[in-house]
């Protein structure tokens, strides 16, 4: 029996990519860019490029987010799902497991400390 690595981690929303051109995604929100806190630095550390849920929450974001300059701005945090940390430390197979409207801010994380995969 093999048993994978599981952690959450909640990410603030810091940019986003479009849907691939001529593709299903085109005129709505292909990718989600998430950040943490760099305990060592203060600053935000981009982990995570993640698709952000089904098509209805995909609509919803590209209104929410299109034509920002600066996503980080409206503090939408969400909860990653993923497994474990990369060697570049990126979460490894990211998910969005929810919205968090109750959080402003996200986790800072002590990247000395991370266990790698």
């Amino acid at each position: 029996l093999k048993a994978k690595q599981s952690m959450t981690i909640d990410a603030l929303v810091t940019g986003w990519e479009p849907g691939a051109a001529g593709g299903k995604y085109e005129n709505t929100v292909g990718a989600l860019r998430v950040s943490v806190v760099d305990k060592a630095t203060g600053r935000l550390r981009e982990i995570a490029k993640v698709a952000p849920g089904d098509d209805a929450v995909r609509n919803d974001m590209h209104e929410l987010l299109g034509g920002r300059d600066d996503p980080a701005g409206l503090g939408l945090v969400v909860e990653l799902q993923g497994q474990g940390w990369s060697q570049e430390y990126r979460v490894r197979h990211p998910r969005v497991l929810r919205y968090r409207e109750d959080r402003g801010e996200p986790n800072e994380v002590d990247f000395c400390a991370v266990s790698k995969i």
